[in-house]
């Protein structure tokens, strides 16, 4: 019995410490996961890296966009190779994309990132024009509201004023021309000078999905996007507050009806130079930019 109670007890002994031997942190495996915002990609989503050891990722940009941030798990960026640093617990890689057509800009004219979920103005880096956002509170600039086309200025309206006051809308006169002065009253991104677009920068803002459109034509309607493409024809991921179905005023008068202008339908992306101005359509500012 004595043997046998001694056999027993060797044996629980040598378990302990083969158990002990296996959990050392040396045979551990851990996950590496990764995060990415809109803009690129990372290769692989995530590794298995064994205790101690470091692994890499491939960060791949869109066509229109740079890296602008990667971090996580002690590692350092090389080119478009992340390399982490020795890995001892399950970490996260976290990468962040910059656009390089847009910057949004907070309600004071200063830079955001992409990944902001509230913003004020865009900065449109090919063109140096800032736009106005437009808000979804029944605000003053409410994506929702409408106006009529006015201007009193017989050196720029074309030969013909149009609507005072013809359109739906709060905190100031519905029509074009007393909009754009209640932003500029409110020194909108920190900026005086918003003004109505003119077709041409207008049409700068048009997205076709489908990467296909319509040849442009200086009457009529031209320039809808072809094939299968997104609605609204704009990139939503900085001029988020747009419907489905947007006709949006510009300056432009019409090139020999008076009574007419030109506005753009982000509904398909075309243009048009066929809207009374008596009628209503919706208002995205732009400013000539700092």
């Amino acid at each position: 019995m004595h043997k046998a109670a001694c056999i027993l007890i060797l044996a629980l002994v040598l378990a302990g410490c083969n158990s002990s031997s296996s959990s050392t942190p040396e045979n551990n495996t851990y996950t590496v996961f990764t995060t990415v915002s809109d803009g690129g990609t990372i290769n692989p989503a995530a590794a298995s890296v064994q205790h101690g050891n470091s692994t890499s990722f491939e960060i791949t940009p869109d066509d229109d966009h740079t890296i602008e941030s990667v971090t996580g798990c002690g590692g350092s960026l090389t080119g478009n190779t992340y390399y982490t640093g020795p890995v001892t617990s399950n970490c996260t890689v976290s990468v962040s994309f910059k656009s390089e057509l847009y910057t949004k800009l907070d309600e004071k004219g200063k830079p955001l990132p992409d990944s902001a979920t509230s913003w004020s103005c865009i900065k449109d880096h090919k063109t140096g024009l800032i736009w106005e956002e437009k808000t979804d509170d029944d605000g003053l600039r409410d994506w929702n509201h409408i106006y009529s086309w006015y201007n009193p200025d017989p050196a720029t309206n074309g030969g013909y004023d149009g609507r005072k006051d013809g359109g739906d809308c709060t905190e100031s006169e519905c029509d074009t021309y007393a909009y754009t002065q209640a932003v500029n009253d409110k020194t909108l991104c920190g900026i005086a000078g918003w003004r109505l677009p003119t077709i041409d920068e207008l049409n700068t803002l048009v997205y076709c999905s489908s990467g296909e459109r319509e040849d442009l034509h200086h009457e009529g309607s031209s320039g809808a996007c072809i094939g299968k493409y997104e609605r609204p024809t704009i990139n939503t991921n900085f001029f988020a507050n747009t419907s489905e179905s947007s006709w949006f005023w510009s300056a432009s008068s019409h090139a020999y009806k008076a009574e007419k202008a030109w506005f753009l339908d982000f509904g398909n992306g075309s243009v048009n130079d066929n809207f009374f101005k008596i009628y209503n359509g919706k208002i995205r500012l732009v400013h000539d930019g700092l």
